[in-house]
């Protein structure tokens, strides 16, 4: 499961990379799993809607 790019990018003091950092990285994440053949799902809407998806796909 993964966050969509859209999703805020905060930096803290254990973030300090910026939104092109986090872009990059979401994009060899997709690139990793594609070549792998690993599936995998976007987590998309509001936090609370993607816990929601989240603990529906986990049957939870």
């Amino acid at each position: 499961m993964l966050s969509p790019e859209g999703v805020p990018y905060q930096t803290d003091n254990v973030r300090t990379e910026d939104e092109s950092y986090r872009k990059a990285v979401h994009e060899s994440f997709i690139k990793i799993l594609e070549d792998q053949g690993v599936p995998y799902t976007i987590i998309e809407g509001s936090l609370e809607e993607r816990l929601a998806r989240i603990e529906l796909l986990l049957g939870l």
